[in-house]
């Protein structure tokens, strides 16, 4: 019977976890052993993080139609886009698509809901980001994207364009070649 402990405490619920026992192919173990060397983290940890991602991530986004694109492909298709088209595109998305994919993740839609999906995905993807709170009550999430100008511009527009479909006020985007810069109230 497996044992059920209270987790560490750290979080704003108490979570419980359970131990179980695992086997796995040599192959993959020793890869898990040198990802987990590579991170510093224990294998525990690793595991951990990669069924959450897909319990959180990778099983709604199947359900939610969202798939695999080579990230150099996604900005050569966005760089045929006029930028008519483009605002087009983002406009049908954010009213007809969105919703609904964010309803599978998280059951409703918010603008909270929206950047924690919006955060996960620039993790899953490999988008580095930083989330600063400053003194003038706003959040600030500086995207490094370094896929071009069009690019840039496309996934700017596409978060300002959620964002005031979920009826967020004042919502601030900049962008160059390299950097999406979003600025919201918080």
């Amino acid at each position: 019977m497996p044992k059920t402990v209270p987790n560490d405490g750290n979080s704003y619920h108490k979570k419980m976890s359970e131990s179980i026992t695992l086997r796995f192919d040599k192959l993959i173990l020793d890869e898990l052993r040198e990802e987990s060397e590579l991170k510093m983290e224990s294998i525990n940890t690793l595991l951990n993080q990669i069924v959450k991602s897909y319990i959180k991530w990778h099983k709604p986004s199947a359900i939610a139609g969202l798939i695999y694109i080579n990230k150099f492909l996604y900005r050569d298709i966005v760089e045929q886009l006029s930028n008519e088209s483009l605002n087009q595109i983002v406009d049908n998305y954010a009213q007809h698509h969105f919703m609904d994919t964010i309803e599978i993740f998280h059951g409703k839609s918010s603008v909270s809901i929206y950047l924690d999906y919006l955060l996960t995905w620039l993790k899953i993807s490999g988008f580095h980001y930083r989330v600063d709170e400053n003194e003038e009550n706003y959040i600030t999430i500086k995207i490094q994207i370094d896929l071009g100008l069009k690019f840039s511009r496309y996934i700017s527009t596409k978060i300002k364009t959620i964002l005031e479909t979920l009826k967020q006020p004042k919502v601030d985007v900049k962008f160059t070649e390299h950097i999406v810069v979003v600025r919201i109230p918080s």
